[in-house]
């Protein structure tokens, strides 16, 4: 059995954490399996966090939905990430699935792309698009 396979079948997800990513931090950090397992869009991290902070993050969020918990875009959430924090998500599409983007605040704790610090502002940017897309975002 692949490790995926083996994943999916005990955890009901896995994160992959891609590097040398087409995107502008050059990183992927995304799951699979929560559209299947829980109806709820797969997540992503594009900030080039470690691996292990990021992996924690996901897994932090991942209890939440199995818990019964939802993320919407656009809407803020705190409490997932330790201090206080707050983070929201962002509709984003990784290679034709469409999926939900964690926006990580920036020192300040500025999630607001206007005010956000401008290499943290990225992570609204770097969005994949659907196969069938030609235009820019």
């Amino acid at each position: 059995m692949e490790w995926e396979e083996e994943m999916l079948e005990k955890h009901q997800f896995y994160i992959h954490y891609v590097i040398d990513a087409d995107l502008p931090y050059k990183v992927d950090i995304h799951t699979h399996g929560l559209r299947e397992n829980f109806d709820h869009p797969n997540l992503q991290i594009v900030l080039p966090l470690d691996e292990k902070n990021a992996k924690g993050i996901l897994h932090a969020a991942v209890n939440f939905i199995k818990d019964g918990g939802c993320f919407l875009p656009n809407k803020t959430y705190s409490k997932l990430l330790k201090g206080a924090f707050e983070i929201k998500f962002v509709k984003a599409v990784n290679h034709g699935e469409e999926l939900l983007r964690m926006i990580i605040p920036d020192k300040l704790n500025n999630l607001s792309y206007d005010k956000m610090d401008q290499e943290y502002k990225k992570q609204y940017m770097a969005r994949f698009k659907k196969e069938s897309e030609t235009s820019e975002d």
